[in-house]
């Protein structure tokens, strides 16, 4: 139970919601969605377009993540059947409006007959054959994800999203899958490549869409973290109207091992029969970040305090000068008093989140942790051991940031370079 005090930092450390009548980057406010998660969602228009303005609401760790991450979208050029953002401002993303529900609306209100579930489940394999011949995998699918409007099918929400093209640290993160009840993660001390993730999750919204059966429960899922073997989905008993082709798709997309299961062309073919001559947009191809020679790695640690603005500066500089690669890391003490945490993290978010924009504009290629209940000092030094960055950059030690003060010592005594800013 959170105390009077956390929930005052709490209101304190959260941005004000946008009104109707403001503007955003020339799109007018016109009103606001339910709250969905982490983030509020407000209808817009520019020049008679719709968007919906998706404003970061929080201080959870991994929707702060996943909302750095879908901004990494922006520069991709948008397709038909992808809904990813277009544009940023400091509160969060611009997304192109989509028309259509979600799966989960329309199995659960439309009831639509088999051939229908058929057609929209091989139209969505053609869509995710497309995103992963792009190099893009989407790790966050569910029937939430997902929007279907007639025969065209939209994959919305990229933050959990990665590509095989970026050539930074972001893809070995700590993989936190939201969508338990459609796709069970792996076994907690395992890791699975991205696409095999997808389809994974691809295999259990086929068998809800075509049968009606969900092959995790929430028990199966809090199982899943605590029994040392991997459980096997529920499987559906044989429905003479569905194809034997269906059956083994599924069977095959939920293997345990991720080495057992097919790529996701392989399924778009098999399927490509029910799609009614279905034939999505070909993606761009995501582009790597220009480099010209062998790129520097640089370790930047960043804290809530005014000296983020400089640290950031001297990154970007760093950047011109020389082709470079950064880690930027942030350590949540686990000693802050009650309310103390939430303003800590709120203004942390902040920071970061406004450096970060200057990363992206300046198409440097970064990559984030954000590291909570830690010895600070040891954390870093081992994350400094598990990357070997050529440089650390850190800023001056404070009284507030007490660690900071020994931790440039042990980084010296292992010959590391360390440079201070002010």
């Amino acid at each position: 139970m959170w105390s009077a005090l956390e929930n005052m930092a709490l209101r304190e450390s959260l941005p004000p919601p946008l009104q109707p009548g403001e503007s955003i980057n020339g799109i007018l406010v016109a009103g606001q969605f339910p709250v969905v998660g982490h983030n509020l969602f407000h209808l817009g228009s520019r020049r008679s377009r719709p968007y919906l303005l998706k404003q970061f609401y929080s201080l959870d760790t991994d929707a702060f993540l996943r909302r750095q991450n879908e901004s990494r979208f922006i520069t991709v050029p948008q397709t038909p059947n992808v809904n990813w953002p277009t544009e940023e401002w400091r509160g969060g993303v611009v997304i192109p409006r989509a028309t259509g529900i979600t799966l989960k609306r329309w199995i659960d209100e439309r009831t639509p007959p088999i051939r229908h579930r058929l057609e929209a489940t091989a139209n969505l394999a053609l869509h995710l054959a497309t995103l992963h011949a792009s190099g893009v995998a989407h790790r966050d699918l569910s029937l939430n994800t997902i929007l279907i409007d007639g025969k065209n099918i939209v994959l919305t929400d990229f933050g959990s999203a990665v590509t095989n093209v970026w050539d930074d640290l972001w893809t070995d993160t700590l993989y936190k899958p939201r969508a338990n009840a459609w796709a069970c993660p792996p076994m907690p001390w395992e890791t699975e490549p991205p696409f095999a993730i997808d389809i994974h999750a691809f295999g259990a919204i086929m068998q809800i869409l075509t049968t009606g059966i969900q092959p995790y429960t929430r028990r199966h899922c809090l199982a899943y973290h605590c029994l040392p073997f991997r459980l096997r989905p529920i499987r559906p008993p044989r429905n003479e109207a569905l194809p034997a082709v269906v059956y083994e798709l599924i069977e095959a997309c939920l293997a345990s091992r991720p080495e057992d299961r097919p790529t996701m062309q392989d399924v778009a073919d098999k399927l490509k029969i029910y799609s009614s001559g279905f034939s999505p947009e070909p993606l761009h191809s995501i582009e790597p970040p220009q480099r010209h020679g062998a790129a520097n790695r640089i370790m930047v640690f960043i804290n809530d305090d005014h000296q983020s603005v400089s640290l950031f500066d001297v990154a970007l500089d760093m950047a011109v000068q020389h082709p470079s690669m950064f880690l930027f890391v942030s350590i949540v003490p686990n000693n802050l008093p009650s309310g103390h945490a939430q303003r800590f993290k709120g203004n942390l978010f902040r920071k970061l989140n406004h450096g970060l924009m200057r990363c992206r504009a300046a198409n440097v290629s970064w990559s984030l942790r954000i590291l909570e209940n830690v010895d600070p000092e040891q954390a870093a030094v081992a994350l400094i051991s598990q990357y070997q960055p050529h440089t650390v950059l850190v800023g001056t030690p404070n009284s507030r940031v007490k660690w900071r003060t020994s931790f440039p010592k042990a980084l010296k005594s292992r010959d590391i370079p360390v440079t201070i800013i002010n």
